[in-house]
């Protein structure tokens, strides 16, 4: 039980790869601004055949250099299965940083290095029990029109479950702007299955990202599973506020 309820907050939790434009999955390669602050609350909410798991997290953003944010992001999940129970509790906290080290042709190009702290109850399936790395490399071309962002990472999956322990993962997404303080989002992505000698993890995402003020703004999206362990369907809803 505690491995299939790893699988399964692990899939939905955003973890290493939280997108800087709600409600994407897939990062920027834009930092923030030394001095600046950027907070995010997202809420999502995953349905399966016979498990329904809803995730609140917190991501806090501050750049310490014009080139340099560092983030800091915890999770709580609750696990319900139908007819069964539900538990709930902390997920692993992360802190990560990211650097922008350059532009290539008007492609934005950075780095991000996370760390994921075993501050979970393991005994509960919360998380692995262990330290676990992150590192990938991520890109953005901005246009008249919108963005287009690409990431390709590695993460360590430290774990005494019997998990894959390398986790490899690519992703491709856009940003297309509506009306002012309108943007329509997609991705997708795909990684590897936590569960061995299984598919592939994929996913298709669709969403919109609404500027109230210039520094705050809603976001309303929705995941699909299309291979691998991934639930059928999340809805994911967020928040950001930028001071």
């Amino acid at each position: 039980m505690k491995k299939y309820l790893l699988v399964v907050v692990m899939l939905l939790v955003p973890g290493f790869a939280f997108g800087s434009t709600l409600p994407l999955v897939t990062d920027d390669a834009v930092t923030i601004g030394k001095g600046k602050f950027d907070v995010d609350v997202t809420y999502n909410v995953g349905f399966d055949s016979d498990v329904t798991a809803s995730n609140v997290a917190a991501k806090v953003t501050y750049g310490v250099a014009p080139n340099v944010d560092v983030i800091i992001e915890q999770p709580w999940s609750y696990v319900s299965f139908d007819g069964t129970g539900h538990t709930k509790g902390f997920n692993d906290t992360v802190v990560a940083s990211k650097y922008k080290f350059g532009v290539f042709k008007g492609i934005d190009l950075a780095a991000k290095a996370s760390l994921s702290l075993p501050t979970a109850d393991e005994f509960k399936g919360f998380g692995p029990g262990k330290v676990n790395l992150g590192v990938s490399l991520l890109a953005t071309k901005p246009f008249a029109w919108g963005a287009v962002h690409a990431n390709a990472g590695y993460t360590t999956n430290a774990n005494d479950f019997g998990l894959n322990k390398n986790i490899l993962n690519g992703s491709i997404a856009a940003e297309y702007i509506i009306i002012k303080n309108l943007v329509a989002v997609a991705d997708f992505g795909v990684a590897t299955n936590l569960l061995k000698d299984s598919d592939a993890n994929t996913y298709l995402l669709g969403g919109v990202n609404y500027k109230i003020t210039p520094k705050a703004s809603i976001a309303l999206g929705v995941k699909g599973g299309l291979s691998g362990s991934l639930a059928n369907t999340t809805l994911l809803t967020g928040f950001t506020y930028k001071f």
